[in-house]
This record gives structure tokens, C-alpha cells and sequence, in this order.
């Protein structure tokens, strides 16, 4: 495990940039990113792991809730291109490749 996570792309676990408005709008503490680097026992290493990757997920699954009435009153009001925001969003959710 250890060999793996040493050759891995430190930037795909990076937690995406959000501006401050979505930061206050989302109201919860923005993850760090997930620490790949200090690596001790397999064991704490996989508990800290899971961790951090459940802090991400419930940052993403409120970001989620908030933004999809938004996008709802966007589709309601046939704002262009609402249906493609939707749809990305739970693309985004949905999909395992992209979490």
C-alpha cells in the first residue's frame, strides 16, 4: 500500500478551489485535502483515509442539497441550460468515476 500512494498524482487529491460565496453558502468547513504523504501503519493510515474522505462527502452532499433548488427555481424559470447544470450534477454524485 505503502508503494502505491507514494507513486500517486498528489493532485488528485486536492480539494477543488470554491470561490468565498460558495464557501458561505455551504456553511460547513471546507476539507483538507487528503493527506497521501505521512503514511504510518496500514491500518491508521486506511482509518485517516476514510476519514478525511467522508469529511469530502458530506462537504459535496451539502453543496448538493443547497444547489440543486437553486437549480430547480433556475429550470422552473426555463433558465438555458439549467437541465445541463442538473444533469452534471448528478453526474457528478452518481457517477463512481468522478468521485
Amino acid at each position: 500500500m505503502n508503494s502505491i500512494f507514494r507513486t500517486a498524482d498528489r493532485q488528485q487529491y486536492k480539494f477543488p478551489s470554491t470561490s468565498a460565496n460558495i464557501d458561505n453558502i455551504v456553511a460547513l468547513p471546507k476539507p483538507n485535502d487528503i493527506d497521501i504523504i505521512n503514511i504510518r501503519s496500514n491500518k491508521e493510515f486506511f482509518a485517516n483515509f476514510i476519514q478525511q474522505i467522508n469529511k469530502w462527502f458530506n462537504w459535496f452532499d451539502r453543496f448538493i442539497d443547497i444547489f440543486q433548488r437553486i437549480i430547480d427555481w433556475l429550470k422552473t424559470h426555463n433558465v438555458n441550460r439549467s437541465n445541463q447544470i442538473l444533469s452534471d450534477l448528478s453526474r457528478i454524485r452518481d457517477d463512481p468515476k468522478m468521485t
